[in-house]
């Protein structure tokens, strides 16, 4: 009679050695693309949001007359920074700001990817062109009722295509705001460094409610003049 005899026969080291190998290649090769693909989902999360607040900024504006939205509203707040500013903050105590009426929600003026550490954590992570929306490119003293009223109609915008509203910020306010103004304006205590958080670009919205992301490298179009700030473009 003849029987069959069947050996059960593990891996060998050197078989195994092989198949961790080629995990480990995998790992490599696709960690990366994983990860882009998460921060690409985050930057575009967060032009989404920009559009939606520049939409808001847009509704605002119909709704006065054509004139622009200041940055602050003059209304005390009983928290840091004590006074209601032009986009909601979400991780504060209130829901409030000049354009939380045309927002979902708070969570709508924040950047998606921006990281404590980054600016102080209350503040938020977009920053408003009100150099020239508010002030029309002339330099005030900062106070309440100088941020609190807008010099600015929309008529005045040249090319709103071409012109920023809002824009990725490393907001490290205190007291006052500080936000974006393109140099050379504005005193350098003022000037707020651009948050680069999206593959080394900012997600910038523009004053006719679209938005575009523009890299930091030296030499480019935000950083390198104020043509893109301006209200009046033929200086440029």
């Amino acid at each position: 009679m003849r029987t069959d005899k069947r050996v059960n026969r593990g891996f060998t080291l050197i078989e195994l050695l092989v198949v961790i190998a080629i995990i480990a290649i995998l790992a490599a090769i696709l960690f990366p693309i994983f990860f882009q693909s998460k921060r690409n989902a985050l930057t575009a999360k967060c032009s989404s949001h920009l559009r939606q607040c520049t939409q808001a900024w847009l509704r605002y504006v119909d709704d006065n007359n054509g004139r622009t939205a200041p940055i602050a509203s003059g209304r005390s707040l009983p928290f840091p920074p004590w006074w209601e500013t032009i986009l909601p903050w979400k991780n504060t105590p209130w829901k409030t700001g000049i354009l939380a009426p045309y927002l979902k929600s708070a969570g709508i003026a924040n950047c998606p990817e921006y990281q404590q550490g980054q600016g102080l954590y209350y503040v938020g992570t977009y920053g408003y062109n009100y150099f020239y929306l508010n002030w029309g490119g002339r330099m005030k003293t900062w106070t309440m009722a100088n941020a609190s009223k807008s010099d600015v109609t929309i008529s005045l915008i040249q090319i709103p295509s071409k012109t920023i509203c809002f824009i990725d910020c490393l907001d490290m306010a205190a007291t006052p705001p500080k936000t974006p103004q393109p140099p050379p304006n504005g005193s350098p205590s003022e000037r707020v460094p651009l948050g680069a958080r999206h593959n080394n670009g900012w997600n910038v919205g523009f004053c006719d409610g679209h938005v575009k992301w523009y890299t930091a490298q030296p030499g480019n179009p935000i950083g390198k003049d104020n043509y893109f700030w301006a209200l009046d473009k033929t200086k440029y």
